[in-house]
């Protein structure tokens, strides 16, 4: 194997990729429950002891995540989507979860007014369930077609980045 994979990201990619996923997930999912768990019976407390280091955690990870996400973005789903025959609709799906994932977590980090705030929270949580769900769906998705090998009998692998001219440099001389 030449280290190329599927995704169009390397073995280290990959995994940095799904480990940033998980650990976004996972404090997403510990926020969650945090905010629909009964409220403390301290009166002087407003929120669990622990929701700030959840919190501070998933706001820290989440732009790693993103990161990944280009990077994905540029290697795996433009190619595919420039070359006209996307795979799966899972992945389409993925892509629009994650655009109003990130959309929706920056609103909730510059909203000041309670109700957008709660409509960006909803929406965040919303997006990001789907996207967990789905992301499962789309892995697994991968292992149940054909050994890996796309409807049409081609493998998964995804189609080579159309070449862009490399223009000589016309610099001082």
């Amino acid at each position: 194997m030449n280290g190329v994979r599927r995704s169009g990201l390397s073995l280290a990619e990959l995994v940095a990729f799904w480990l940033a996923q998980l650990l976004v997930g996972v404090t997403g999912v510990a926020l969650l429950v945090l905010r629909l768990s009964p409220p403390p019976e301290d009166a002087f407390a407003a929120v669990a002891p622990s929701f700030p280091f959840w919190q501070h955690a998933h706001v820290l990870a989440a732009p790693i995540l993103v990161f990944f996400l280009g990077l994905l973005w540029a290697r795996h789903a433009s190619p595919f989507l420039r070359a006209r025959r996307p795979r799966r609709l899972s992945g389409v799906a993925l892509l629009l979860l994650a655009l109003v994932m990130v959309a929706s977590g920056y609103g909730l980090q510059v909203s000041v007014e309670e109700a957008l705030r709660q409509s960006f929270r909803w929406l965040h949580t919303i997006a990001g369930l789907a996207w967990l769900a789905t992301a499962g769906l789309h892995l697994l998705g991968r292992r149940a077609t054909n050994g890996g090998q796309s409807a049409n009998g081609q493998n998964g692998a995804c189609p080579p980045a159309p070449k862009v001219p490399i223009l000589p440099y016309r610099g001082r001389s």
